[in-house]
């Protein structure tokens, strides 16, 4: 299972909860509860940065060919986002 640090940056790159991701088809309520108590009190600014850095090493980690398929899916989802916030 990934941390919920990187859990949390697929969520926000996808646009849908960290919670569904981790849990699947969960109630929203019942979700909270259980994420509520699994989260530590971080500030915003140092989670954002631990985050960054997650995703960072990660991202070195990955073979060129797979560094190509994020890329190509995150230019799909953000052409998506946009075209859906219009």
């Amino acid at each position: 299972m990934p941390k919920m640090e990187k859990i949390q940056v697929l969520a926000k790159m996808l646009g849908t909860s960290a919670e569904w991701l981790r849990w699947g088809q969960y109630s929203d309520e019942r979700l909270g509860a259980i994420t509520a108590e699994l989260k530590p009190s971080v500030d915003s600014g140092q989670l954002s940065k631990q985050l960054a850095e997650s995703v960072m090493h990660d991202w070195s980690l990955l073979t060129q060919e797979n560094k190509q398929l994020i890329s190509a899916l995150l230019d799909y989802l953000l052409k998506r986002q946009n075209a859906l916030d219009k």
